[in-house]
């Protein structure tokens, strides 16, 4: 089902920010998720998600490969989702919206490839009684309403796309080869911010429209 046929789009209004993420940017995506925190974490009426995949809430990455020391230890960050479970214990209109969903024990969805953080961060929902989250396995869209700004990305809202590695060294890192790699590793990615009253329309009623579906299913409901 194409869910974009659904939708008569407007021309987007010029955009007030841009970010980019590259591993020619140093600690870009750093400087990309404390704005996303930030954001939410001030957010007074609303925060909605849309993502492929969904899972960068309290990861960890390595001392070692962000720092180049001699070290086996992890550094956790809270990730962009941790201020999303607190907007909606603070009573926000929170909700989220992804193509893939594993909590370990409801089939019939599209897994994550990191299911353990994936499934970290459903257990945090259900702690807290969090029951918006649709699941479609048409959607691909990836953008962040909070209040009245609208975040377009080609990031999806996953750890990989907020870790910034300058000292990575993997004997067999590409998994289809197993060749090494050495060096920095980052994503490349951009965010868009919009802060126009026409593009935050047009994205309410898409995201409406794509968590009414049938096909939306609200696994955490059950």
């Amino acid at each position: 089902m194409d869910l974009y046929n659904q939708m008569q789009f407007c021309p987007l209004q010029l955009q007030t920010h841009n970010f980019f993420i590259a591993p020619f940017y140093e600690d870009s995506t750093d400087y990309v998720e404390h704005f996303l925190i930030k954001k939410i974490r001030s957010a007074r009426n609303r925060v909605y998600i849309c993502s492929q995949h969904m899972s960068a809430y309290r990861y960890t990455y390595s001392r070692a490969f962000k720092y180049g020391v001699d070290s086996t230890q992890f550094i956790e960050k809270e990730g962009v989702l941790t201020p999303v479970i607190e907007k909606h214990n603070q009573g926000l209109d929170v909700r989220l919206l992804s193509q893939t969903y594993d909590d370990g024990d409801t089939p019939g969805f599209r897994k994550p490839s990191n299911v353990q953080c994936f499934r970290r961060f459903i257990q945090g929902l259900k702690q807290h009684g969090f029951t918006e989250y649709g699941v479609n396995t048409s959607v691909h869209g990836k953008f962040y309403i909070i209040d009245d700004e609208v975040i377009t990305t080609s990031c999806n809202c996953t750890p990989t796309q907020f870790i910034y590695h300058r000292y990575v060294d993997l004997p067999e890192f590409y998994p289809d080869t197993q060749e090494p790699h050495t060096g920095i590793h980052c994503e490349v990615g951009l965010y868009q911010v919009y802060d126009s009253s026409e593009t935050l329309q047009q994205y309410l009623d898409m995201f409406d429209l794509w968590m009414n579906l049938s096909e939306t299913k609200y696994p955490l409901k059950k």
